[in-house]
């Protein structure tokens, strides 16, 4: 994401946006996929953490 649109709360109101039409549709319970570098960002939203993994990428390149 560009800087000029980070931190201005865009990202906080399209969740919270989802999270009410969800709720709207009757979801009773709302799973996401986050890495633990935001973890912050979603226990400040409500969110609880499920279970915690470490996730890795690797690729394997020629030399």
């Amino acid at each position: 994401m560009k800087k000029e649109y980070q931190r201005k709360g865009y990202g906080t109101a399209l969740l919270y946006q989802a999270v009410r039409e969800l709720l709207e549709k009757g979801i009773e319970k709302i799973y996401l996929d986050a890495v633990y570098d935001v973890a912050t960002y979603y226990y400040k939203r409500g969110f609880k953490p499920l279970y915690r993994y470490i996730r890795a990428q690797f690729v394997q390149q020629n030399v």
